[in-house]
Formats: C-alpha cells, structure tokens, sequence
C-alpha cells in the first residue's frame, strides 16, 4: 500500500558540512527518481560550511528539485520552528555525540535515519525507531521504503516516540537525576536537607 501525503518532508539540522553528512544526504536525494523528488521534500536548518545556499539551490535546478529543497539557514527555535515539520530526520554526521535533534525528532514520533557514529546509536535502533544507514544508496532506499511503506513507517514512528517517553521525559530524567544523587547521599554520608 502507498502512502498517500500531502508533503513528506525529510530534513537535517545541522552545519551543510561534510562532517555533519551533507553531502550523503544530498547524493541520496539525488538518487531518488524524478517522481520521488516531486513528492519528497528535501529541508535543511544550519549554517552554511563546506556547501552554501548558493549550491544547493544550483544543484537542486540541476536535477530539478528546486522546488522541493528548502534551506532555512540557521533557525532559533529548530524544535518548534523546523523538526516538527519533519517526516524524517536525516543524521548523516560522520562523527556525532547524542545529539539533541535526534531526541527531540523522537519526542514527536519522527524516525530518524542515521549512520552508527559516536553516540547516535545509544538511541537509535535499526528497524525499530528508525534506520542505521551505511551510505547515500542506503540512505535512498530507507527514505523510499518509509515514504512508500504505511506499516512501516507507523510502526517506527510509534517506537520512536515511545523511546523518548521511556526514556527522556521531563519526569523519567528528574526521577534518574534524584537516583544519582541519593546514591551520592549514601555514598558520602551526607544527611537529607
């Protein structure tokens, strides 16, 4: 069953640098076909770096997909303002530590595709709440099978918000801040206020 969108929007927050991935994420936008590139929106929130909003707008004409790409440059609020527009987050980074994105992706049921570097697959896991992508080739088969695969795509965005409820909540990091901290109490003997 194809999945029937008024937009799909897969996105990446962050630097347009070759470290943070851009150029992954580019190479498998291109890959998709002309008729994907008409469905699927490609966004992007950061700085400029080693690719510019110049390139990207020439490069999207080039494959013709300037439609489709939105470069918003550096947004203020990217949790309000831009991931919670998305349909996918796109962590392509060669190198990341848990980045915050990811968690709050997952805390409005976004899947996040992302390469298994640093910190990143501390909360991603393949299949479940989102994909491992090894490269663009990868990258473009995971963003086609999500945009085409209902199911899917359901089930993952389900898991990928229950990750953040089972473990980034307000109340679960309070609850895991009082448990450092009364062990530290018992540790050094130190008296409750």
């Amino acid at each position: 069953d194809k999945i029937e969108h008024s937009t799909f929007n897969i996105g990446h927050v962050g630097d347009l640098s070759y470290e943070k991935g851009w150029d992954t994420l580019w190479k498998a936008y291109a890959l998709l076909s002309k008729d994907y590139r008409k469905k699927v929106y490609l966004c992007a929130a950061g700085k400029e770096s080693d690719f510019s909003r110049e390139w990207l707008l020439n490069e999207s004409k080039k494959i013709g997909a300037f439609e489709n790409v939105n470069y918003e440059g550096y947004v203020a609020n990217a949790k309000k303002d831009f991931i919670s527009k998305l349909d996918i987050l796109i962590i392509a980074s060669r190198n990341e530590g848990l980045g915050l994105v990811q968690i709050e992706a997952m805390g409005y049921g976004i899947p996040v595709l992302g390469r298994d570097t640093g910190g990143i697959c501390e909360v991603l896991h393949d299949n479940y709440n989102g994909f491992v992508i090894k490269d663009e080739h990868d990258l473009c088969c995971k963003i086609k099978e999500l945009y085409d695969n209902r199911e899917l795509y359901l089930r993952v965005s389900n898991n990928a918000l229950m990750t953040y409820k089972q473990n980034f909540t307000v109340e679960v990091i309070m609850k895991k801040y009082e448990a450092v901290y009364s062990d530290l109490l018992v540790e050094y003997q130190i008296d409750k206020f």
